[in-house]
């Protein structure tokens, strides 16, 4: 997995509905171009 294209994608604890669509879309795109996605799990706290 190391070896693969990866990227990071940063959100907002409050984000819109329009920006949680964009986030979907941009994250099936990724996927679908076999980039992995790296969260860094945020506490919602």
């Amino acid at each position: 997995m190391l070896n693969t294209n990866m990227i990071a994608i940063v959100g907002s604890r409050n984000c819109t509905e329009n920006g949680k669509k964009l986030a979907r879309k941009f994250a099936q795109e990724l996927v679908e171009q076999k980039i992995t996605i790296v969260s860094g799990m945020a506490n919602r706290n």
